[in-house]
């Protein structure tokens, strides 16, 4: 498994805040990232069955919390599994805001007249086939709470605060059943929050933060990949970290098919029994370090560049970044994306798979990146931004190749030579 955690300075919002953003929630498109949205139409179709759940926050003073509740174990759909009280709609309901309170009131107790329906949420289409529209509710303390014992475990609460905070955000990936799966989560404690009810979680953050900065738009995206965790590692955690390092290291040097059990164990001093109790295969591994390259990247290319206005100035710190960023990481070899994407070229598989969908992430935000220089004027409104980014990326990679065979200095001059003439070629006329 593989995961990366996002960073932020959210504010605690009030009732007041809740209701304005979410009656003023921006267009889907907006608040969820590529990968959300690539998710979503895969699993939209006709044939969806509406629900409805029930996000509920309760206003303890000076700590709000979400109500969850842990299923029972022997349910046949989500055993065990945390989630928001509400289930599928009924015929006799006449809205999902009746749906998520019936259900709240026969799951866990909560009389309807209790909650007040602060909004709705986008709907979230489901890989079991669902369309579930969450429903945000507000209520007053106490809250005495009464689980079916049929359908709930137990009922407990984790504060608003943790969950509106992105640094708790995780966007993890592992292979099940032959596909790379992912999906979001957020551990609390020994309580692990993922899957549907962590995206409506992060759907909602997103909502409530987007009325509250600038350039969220901009950043979401890349922000998700990179860690900026607002605690302190756990042992494992640091442990982990130090293998995905030495990992990067070897891959950028030898690739990643060079990476083993064995030769992780031989690296790092550590045992294969350690190594396989964070990682439990070779592809897993090879997965996490790919992701542990991502991240590096993102944090050391992308994260600074967005500090620059948007337009010719962001562009050119994101290729400075881009074409300085093997050296400054003091990598051995060259950028280990940019080899992946040789190295899989030629074996399909779920590895393969894996490079090419953070390379189509790559793509789409660097093409991004040359519309907004579009958007401002400074480049021609008859730009392409898919030919130009295009452009970008092969001044880039023929950098990589070119270092080898005429030297650093010689290759960043004539990189940055031709990314100037990329940048007149498309520079508005006044």
């Amino acid at each position: 498994m593989a995961s990366t955690a996002t960073g932020s300075t959210f504010k605690l919002p009030s009732r007041a805040d809740i209701v304005a953003r979410l009656a003023a929630s921006p267009p889907l498109e907006e608040l969820l990232t590529a990968d959300d949205l690539e998710r979503k139409q895969m699993n939209s179709g006709p044939s969806l069955k509406p629900a409805a759940v029930l996000l509920l926050v309760v206003n303890h003073p000076g700590e709000p919390t979400v109500v969850f509740t842990q299923r029972t174990a022997d349910l046949a759909d989500h055993a065990g599994q945390i989630s928001f009280p509400g289930g599928r709609c009924d015929e006799a309901d006449c809205s999902p805001e009746r749906t998520a309170l019936r259900e709240a009131e026969e799951e866990v107790g909560i009389p309807a007249d209790r909650v007040e329906i602060l909004g709705r949420l986008p709907e979230y289409f489901t890989s079991t086939g669902y369309s579930v529209t969450p429903v945000v509710g507000w209520a007053e303390p106490p809250l005495e709470f009464r689980p079916d014992p049929r359908e709930v475990a137990e009922v407990f609460e984790v504060p608003l605060r943790f969950l509106l905070d992105a640094g708790n955000h995780r966007y993890e990936s592992a292979f099940y059943r032959g596909r790379l799966r992912k999906y979001w989560a957020m551990p609390y404690g020994d309580r692990f929050i993922w899957g549907a009810t962590a995206g409506m979680l992060v759907t909602f953050q997103r909502i409530l933060e987007n009325s509250a900065r600038q350039d969220t738009n901009d950043r979401t995206i890349m922000h998700r990949m990179a860690t900026h965790t607002a605690t302190k590692q756990t042992k494992g955690e640091e442990t982990r970290s130090q293998i995905l390092t030495a990992a990067v290291q070897q891959a950028s040097s030898a690739g990643f098919e060079s990476l083993t059990i064995g030769t992780l164990a031989e690296k790092t001093g550590m045992s294969k029994s350690g190594l396989f109790a964070h990682f439990g295969s070779r592809l897993d591994l090879q997965i996490a370090a790919l992701d542990e390259c991502a991240r590096q990247f993102t944090e050391a290319v992308f994260l600074p560049a967005l500090k620059a206005p948007r337009g010719v100035k962001r562009l050119r710190a994101l290729f400075e970044n881009w074409i300085t960023w093997p050296q400054r990481a003091n990598l051995p070899g060259a950028c280990p994306i940019d080899s992946a994407t040789h190295e899989y070229d030629h074996q399909p598989g779920a590895m393969r798979d894996a490079v090419l969908d953070r390379q189509r992430l790559l793509d789409r935000e660097l093409t991004k990146t040359v519309q907004l220089a579009i958007d401002t004027g400074e480049f021609s409104v008859d730009t392409d931004a898919n030919q130009a980014a295009f452009e970008f990326f092969a001044i880039v990679l023929n950098f990589y190749r070119s270092k080898a065979v005429m030297g650093t200095d010689e290759a960043h001059q004539r990189a940055r030579k031709a990314f100037d003439r990329l940048l007149a070629q498309n520079i508005a006329k006044s």
